[in-house]
């Protein structure tokens, strides 16, 4: 049976614990504030046709299923593209608009930004759950709390990003073409390839129940000592 003296019950032990991930996302944070920084100074006094994550003021670009759209046929174009639109080939193909309105400046946004942002939120929630470990340890309750609201927040995330990004691009392409675009059914596009966030919380998950059971385990030994 443990003793307290194999528990990891100072700092050091703590700070150990976390590591590498803890040093790997600390970096990747400084990075990302450093890029966040940088990319609003390039917007503020940089090119006018630079955008960042569909803010910007240069023209407003969509990566659009071609679920039910009509194409010509050898010339790889979408039938009915309005003045001033233009779009390109595959499976899903980009759509852009020159001179686009707040609408369309705001549903290019929503197609691009939702999975960055959720990206984000995830870094931001495990540097918490490691903050946690150093204070507290890793076997009490707010970790294992953290590590299940983790799991749910990675899940539920991952298919709400990636439904709220197929739904803004098929509005920005019924916004741009004069044909019906099956904006439902694009809506679910892709969401069967998210078995890796689905994996990875069933592995928080379980991990959040191991922790659990180590969190009553060492309750159980404090208890006795």
């Amino acid at each position: 049976m443990p003793t307290t003296e194999e528990l990891p019950d100072t700092d050091e032990a703590r700070r150990r614990l976390t590591q590498p991930l803890g040093g790997v996302l600390y970096f990747f944070a400084v990075l990302a504030a450093g890029l966040v920084f940088i990319g609003l100074g390039s917007l503020a006094f940089g090119s006018q046709d630079m955008s960042i994550l569909g803010v910007g003021r240069g023209p407003a670009c969509v990566d659009a299923y071609l679920n039910g759209i009509s194409m010509t046929g050898t010339d790889p174009t979408i039938i009915g593209l309005r003045p001033g639109a233009s779009s390109g080939t595959g499976g899903t193909i980009p759509v852009c608009v020159m001179h686009p309105t707040a609408s369309q400046r705001a549903l290019e946004i929503l197609s691009t930004a939702p999975e960055s942002v959720l990206h984000l939120a995830i870094v931001l929630l495990v540097l918490q759950l490691l903050i946690v470990v150093r204070r507290l340890g890793p076997f009490v309750v707010p970790v294992v709390s953290r590590l299940r609201f983790l799991a749910w927040f990675l899940l539920v995330g991952s298919v709400a990003a990636t439904v709220t990004q197929n739904i803004a691009a098929a509005e920005f392409l019924a916004s741009a073409v004069n044909q019906p675009v099956p904006v439902a059914s694009d809506a679910l596009s892709g969401v069967s390839s998210l078995w890796v966030p689905l994996l990875v919380a069933c592995a928080l998950l379980t991990l959040a129940r191991i922790m659990r059971t180590g969190a009553r385990m060492q309750d159980d030994l404090a208890g006795t000592v």
